[in-house]
């Protein structure tokens, strides 16, 4: 009788274990599975509320602190695109946003594969390095080349 509640109080924590991995943030798994593809054009939307969120877009992580932005502005929904063009790695934030009130901080994750380049309408090889950076405001930005 001791030894089936044992296995029966490791079975259920063992159960519940496998719960909380399994439920773990859906983005999160994706940008895994967006690291582990070899070509990659990444064009999808995030939306942000007033609280510290992280976005996986691809190969890249897009931090935001709370109150970033004025209260009124909230939600905000953004395109995010992630391409090359002439050969250099871009991500794309559409609306623009000016200005922060606390910087939004881009951790690129290290990338060997096929990106999508726009100005030549074809896939071609890139080496990223492993590359945090912050940015006041949004636009595009280009970390590798």
């Amino acid at each position: 009788m001791k030894k089936t509640r044992k296995f029966l109080k490791l079975f259920i924590f063992v159960l519940l274990c496998l719960l909380i991995i399994n439920t773990a943030s859906s983005n999160t798994i994706d940008a895994k599975r967006s690291k582990e593809s070899s070509y990659i054009y990444i064009n999808e939307e995030i939306t942000l509320t007033n609280k510290t969120s992280h976005f996986y877009v691809g190969f890249v992580r897009v931090d935001f602190k709370k109150d970033c932005l004025p209260e009124d502005q909230y939600p905000v929904t953004f395109e995010v695109k992630l391409y090359a063009e002439d050969g250099e790695v871009y991500i794309e934030f559409d609306p623009d946003v000016d200005d922060f009130f606390k910087d939004v901080q881009i951790h690129v994750y290290h990338f060997e594969g096929y990106i999508y380049d726009v100005a030549i309408d074809e896939y071609i090889y890139v080496e990223i390095p492993n590359e945090v950076f912050r940015v006041p405001h949004f636009s595009r930005w280009c970390f590798a080349w």
